[in-house]
């Protein structure tokens, strides 16, 4: 019996082919140009990858993760790291290879080493961090197939003012044997405050040879003079709603149905009731990879658009239909999201961009408002938890109590700007 394709092996294609984006109305709109300029440093995707090293153990699900060189790259552009995914998803992702267009040459230099942080125990995998000249910074780790060290000419570090810091973001492998891991980075300054630039590079780390990590590294820096510049205009945004809104299913036995937020005030909302003015606390939110969405054929035939479930009674969406239990997975107590394909709305075809601060959109009054949609609930089973807990070990009585406050005491809902991801990362509350 032979052994079954893992899910990496199989590169991800989009359900539908790359709409066309109407021409931009301003004459620097650099948005759908297949290049962004940061100030001086162009920068483009590279989707195509040369596999370099591959294991089936360990990492998520257990199946292990592939190590990518980009390729092919085109004449005239240099390589800033490597690519690392984990197998239990089919191949997607990308890298930025970057350009000098500053006139000066000076932005990107050769690390003037490498230093090797892992071989694997099959010799045919090996993790080196490039060390980066005085002045510069590297953005990401290179996996070779032999132990020769790589060439000057693998990658370029970047002139430090065009970089910013970063953190590891996902786990791509680890081992607990031999205290190898490779993650992920992204920017530590994200929102739309922050200029840091997503590379697609990786970390990789090991015990055995202490020093080298996230800190070496860096993000890109966006240093255009308007860092909005190849942001889509209101038309351009309008297209994209219309390409990839999602269709949300309601669960079938949902009896509370989407409405407008003006037919929401019109008819009863309890926006604010005195001395009750806790902030509301609300889940953060979770990127998911395009590979891991359902998608649904639009009814002219057109194009394919992502589908979403809305949770029973709530409002949180997820990329599956099932059960998704909201607290502590260790006790396996919390609130149940239950998700189910019942009606369905189409998430694009009445929707309206209510704020865009780099296009001027005007927002509507609402959407200021500061204090609470509706009262505070606590829940009877929270109350009855409390009550029961006084009998457990004073650890977990902890544990229930803090567990109780988040997920059993509901304050109003705050409107969405009052969120820390309006203006910062999407999972942050």
């Amino acid at each position: 019996m032979g052994t079954a394709a893992l899910p990496i092996e199989k590169q991800f294609v989009p359900p539908a082919a790359l709409p066309s984006w109407p021409s931009s109305a301003v004459s620097d709109g650099g948005f759908a140009k297949g290049t962004i300029d940061l100030g001086g440093l162009e920068v483009r995707q590279i989707t195509t990858f040369t596999k370099v090293w591959y294991t089936t153990q360990g990492g998520q699900d257990g199946v292990g993760a592939t190590f990518f060189k980009p390729s092919p790259v085109p004449a005239g552009v240099s390589v800033l790291g490597h690519y690392a995914q984990p197998n239990n998803r089919p191949l997607f992702g990308h890298v930025l290879v970057a350009r000098d267009t500053s006139g000066t040459g000076a932005i990107l230099a050769a690390p003037v080493d490498y230093t090797l942080v892992w071989s694997s125990p099959d010799g045919a995998g090996h993790f080196w961090l490039p060390n980066a000249p005085e002045g510069y910074k590297a953005i990401g780790a290179v996996v070779t197939a032999t132990s020769d060290k790589p060439s000057p000419d693998e990658v370029r570090c970047v002139r430090t003012d065009f970089t910013d810091g970063c953190e590891t973001e996902e786990s791509v492998l680890s081992s607990d044997k031999d205290g190898f891991s490779a993650a992920t980075l992204r920017p530590s300054v994200r929102g739309i405050d922050g200029h840091g630039v997503h590379a697609g590079t990786f970390v990789a780390q090991s015990s055995a040879t202490p020093g080298p990590g996230a800190s070496t590294l860096a993000c890109l820096k966006n240093n255009a003079a308007s860092h909005t510049s190849s942001m889509p205009d209101l038309a351009q945004v309008n297209s994209l709603l219309a390409a990839y809104a999602p269709h949300v299913y309601l669960h079938p036995d949902e009896p509370y149905l989407p409405s407008s937020v003006t037919w929401f005030f019109e008819n009863g909302a309890l926006l604010y009731q005195k001395g009750n003015q806790t902030p509301t606390p609300h889940s953060a939110g979770t990127w998911v990879e395009a590979s891991q969405l359902e998608y649904l054929v639009d009814g002219d035939g057109g194009n394919s658009r992502p589908v979403a479930y809305a949770s029973l009674h709530g409002h949180a969406m997820y990329p599956k239909a099932g059960l998704v239990l909201q607290g502590d997975g260790t006790l396996g107590v919390g609130i149940r999201n239950d998700t189910a394909k019942g009606s369905r709305l189409d998430a694009g075809r009445r929707c309206e961009v209510v704020s865009a601060e780099y296009l001027g959109v005007a927002e509507p009054a609402w959407l200021g408002f500061e204090r609470e949609w509706g009262p505070r609930e606590e829940y009877d089973i929270g109350r009855e938890i409390n009550r029961v807990a006084r009998i457990l070990p004073r650890s977990v009585r902890e544990r229930l109590a803090k567990l109780v406050e988040k997920v059993l005491v509901g304050e109003g809902p705050a409107g969405p700007k009052m969120h820390g991801n309006w203006r910062n990362d999407e999972r942050e509350a």
